[in-house]
């Protein structure tokens, strides 16, 4: 399929192709490195926000200061993308909330997503644990917190929505991407039009020179340009120098092969043993009394034609020849004119072509009227007897 399409579709579609493949690929890359960033970002922020928080919580405890504790985190219900933001005591009961309904109930029941046993693995190390959630597209914190009396919070959770941070930037990738892409569009557009001057139509039209390399209508007006192209045209104006000399001089052989058989009186032919297809000129026609486009050119024209007496034996001899077993082909027999009598022939040839196992492939021959020495050679005979 892909060798018949030209170079003018076949390079342009390939440049397309690998275009988009490698755009594709960027986009996918930065999308992923954008998300990366952003949830880095974003835990850098909430890390420094819990530390904040921790510190104003146990100082607030110590002092009893519910005020401020609720205060801070109704300032943390500010922020849009702040999903879940509770303090915990020691059995999960939500002592403050980001949302007031929550308050005093257990977080295993109405908390979403919060995991008590990392509540207690993250209390009993004092080290804080914040991580993306990849299936809820969030940010998950336990931050401890040191209960300065029974009942007092031990616990931070916070969960922070990603996903609208998420699609805004890959709204942005996607306007950037876009941007980037028509500009490459547009660049590979243009090379793809010099490229079509600069070698594709030259390659064309050397082409279609090339098919009539030899002949008057041959022409190489290729315009500017590259090294190579501009060498293929030089080679092919040489090319077809020299096949106009050879045809020259093939013709002449030919003019001059023609004049020596014509010269002779002898007709040819010209046999192709696969195809049965023979070759016969107009002398070996004229022989037996026919015009050049009267006979058939197969081997059952010559075979049909010969005299019933001689036939076997003019077959045996041509066989024998053809198989290897003599090494020449020679023959005098009887040939029916056209006019119903016979016309004795000489008849010679030779194996001229074989195929790669060895067997013949083609032959030629000569014909040569002998009627009048068969007849002379009869008479000196009769005389004799």
């Amino acid at each position: 399929m892909l060798r018949k399409l030209s170079l003018a579709v076949l390079i342009p579609v390939c440049m397309l192709a690998l275009y988009l493949v490698l755009v594709t690929a960027e986009y996918f890359y930065e999308s992923e490195l954008v998300r990366n960033e952003l949830a880095d970002r974003q835990v850098n922020q909430i890390k420094q926000q819990l530390l904040r928080m921790q510190t104003i919580v146990q100082s607030a405890q110590a002092l009893q200061d519910v005020e401020r504790i609720e205060q801070e985190v109704s300032l943390a219900t500010l922020d849009m993308n702040v999903m879940v933001y509770i303090l915990l005591d020691a059995n999960s009961r939500i002592r403050f909330a980001n949302h007031t309904v929550w308050r005093d109930s257990n977080a295993i029941e109405v908390i979403d997503g919060y995991d008590v046993v990392r509540h207690h693995a993250v209390v009993q190390s004092g080290q804080a644990s914040v991580s993306i959630n990849p299936d809820r597209l969030s940010i998950q914190a336990y931050y401890p917190v040191d209960a300065q009396y029974p009942g007092a919070t031990e616990l931070i959770y916070l969960e922070s929505d990603l996903a609208p941070l998420v699609a805004k930037a890959s709204t942005e990738l996607q306007q950037r991407f876009m941007r980037v892409w028509g500009l490459g569009a547009l660049l590979l557009i243009g090379f793809t039009f010099v490229l079509y001057y600069l070698l594709i139509r030259p390659f064309k039209m050397l082409s279609e020179s090339a098919k009539h390399v030899g002949t008057p209508e041959f022409s190489t007006q290729v315009p500017w340009s590259a090294s190579e192209v501009l060498s293929l045209q030089t080679t092919l104006q040489q090319v077809h120098e020299h096949l106009g000399r050879a045809v020259k001089q093939l013709n002449d052989s030919e003019q001059r092969w023609l004049f020596a058989v014509e010269g002779s009186r002898n007709g040819i032919w010209d046999w192709n043993i696969r195809s049965g297809e023979v070759f016969l000129s107009d002398r070996w026609k004229e022989m037996i009394g026919y015009q050049p486009d009267e006979l058939e050119e197969v081997f059952q024209t010559w075979e049909t034609r010969l005299h019933p007496d001689d036939k076997q034996a003019v077959l045996d001899c041509l066989q024998e020849y053809v198989s290897g077993k003599t090494k020449e082909f020679e023959s005098v027999h009887r040939l029916q004119h056209r006019d119903g009598h016979y016309v004795w022939v000489f008849d010679r040839g030779m194996l001229v072509d074989w195929d790669h196992l060895g067997r013949p492939t083609r032959m030629i021959g000569i014909h040569v009227d002998v009627s009048e020495s068969e007849r002379n050679h009869a008479a000196i005979a009769e005389l004799v007897k």
